[in-house]
């Protein structure tokens, strides 16, 4: 009796042993270290369950995108035999192998989710057509409205644009930020054409009707009591469009955006792009001309950007800007002293500038720029250096 009860004892510690080491590595497999060997196999088991968490069908996308998802498990597999080669050892922990993993594939995401197939292009092309409008304050139904035929002639147009592009790259697909270059390219003169009849329909009707009484009840604009033009000095934001920070910016409108974003920081800081001094006009230029090019260097792999990435960019650039508005920074070159807020300058008709009693003195010596050596008489006009 001893004897059995023994051998079920023996019997039933064996079987738990067992499946104490068989469930332990599988029910702890993010603490398990992978041989070199296994890297291949370990990798395409996360990367593919990866896809499926993010709701990607990998197997009825083009065969091109087939291979860079293939691309991109062989390049997580090569980084993980760089990473044994450089640390002398022949195993990796699982954890770090599902990191590099998920890196590479999320590269490879972010192109796959911009992929438009055939079949889906025509709806596609719709809603880059509706952003548009949206974007300048229309409706997709004005354009048909305007002149049906025009517009179905357009889709058209940007239909053969894009089976040219899959032609030349021999595939049945384009990417989102194609689509919409070629419906900005086609539609944008329809919509600024049909902008332009409106505002002139606004601009005869506000005419007719801007009354006391329109103002009174809210219907027109209040009349302008103040003697100044009411769309002079810093209060020019009525012209530049407002970007939220997550407004996406598309490569085929970046100059146009980047300039108004940086009117916009201009505004915001009491300053009106159009009457900026002349002697900062050239920097100003230079500065947008940089942020534009920064911005194309960064955009990502859906041909955009989002408004408050080049709002840092330009916050940066723009900022100089100001502090050159200002004279912040700035020396007088005869008396070599800083110049500082409430000073006055006087300005010279070759642009440069120097303390008045400073620039007065030298000009009683010598009728001449003392930095460029431009013949002048006299000041040609003072100005007051604002808060710095």
């Amino acid at each position: 009796m001893n004897f059995r009860v023994m051998n079920f004892r023996t019997f039933f510690f064996a079987i738990c042993l067992i499946n104490s080491f068989v469930a332990f590595p599988l029910s702890n497999a993010s603490y398990q270290s992978i041989h070199k060997d296994d890297f291949r196999y370990t990798v395409r088991n996360i990367a593919d369950n990866y896809l499926k968490s993010k709701s990607i069908d990998l197997y009825n996308m083009p065969t091109k995108i087939q291979t860079d998802y293939e691309s991109s498990l062989t390049i997580a597999e090569n980084l993980l035999i760089e990473i044994c080669w450089s640390q002398g050892n022949l195993y990796i922990s699982y954890n770090q192998i599902e990191k590099i993993t998920k890196e590479e594939v999320d590269k490879f995401i972010k192109i796959a989710i911009n992929v438009v197939l055939k079949p889906d292009i025509d709806q596609k092309i719709n809603d880059s057509i509706c952003d548009l409008t949206h974007k300048n304050g229309l409706l997709k139904g004005d354009l048909k409205q305007h002149s049906e035929q025009e517009y179905e002639s357009r889709f058209q147009k940007v239909k053969t644009k894009l089976n040219k592009i899959m032609a030349n790259n021999y595939c049945s697909f384009v990417y989102i930020g194609e689509i919409d270059t070629a419906v900005y390219d086609e539609f944008t003169p329809l919509v600024k054409r049909i902008e332009q009849n409106k505002n002139s329909q606004n601009h005869s009707n506000a005419s007719s009707a801007g009354s006391f009484w329109d103002w009174l009840f809210g219907t027109g604009t209040q009349p302008n009591t103040s003697g100044k033009d009411s769309k002079s000095g810093s209060d020019t934001s009525y012209k530049y469009n407002k970007y939220s920070d997550y407004d996406k910016i598309y490569s085929y409108e970046i100059d146009e955006k980047v300039l108004e974003i940086s009117n916009q920081i201009l505004i915001e800081n009491n300053y009106n792009p159009e009457t900026i001094p002349a002697r900062v006009v050239s920097d100003y230029s230079d500065a947008v001309q940089k942020i534009i090019k920064q911005t194309k260097n960064k955009i990502g792999y859906d041909y955009s950007i989002y408004a408050y990435e080049i709002k840092d960019l330009a916050k940066k650039e723009i900022q100089a800007i100001i502090d050159k508005i200002k004279y912040k920074g700035e020396v007088c070159s005869i008396c070599l002293d800083e110049i500082k807020s409430h000073q006055t300058l006087g300005v010279l008709n070759c642009g440069h500038f120097f303390h008045k009693n400073c620039i007065r003195t030298s000009l009683n010596y010598k009728n001449q720029c003392p930095l460029c050596g431009t013949h002048v008489n006299k000041i040609d006009h003072t100005e007051t250096v604002p808060l710095q």
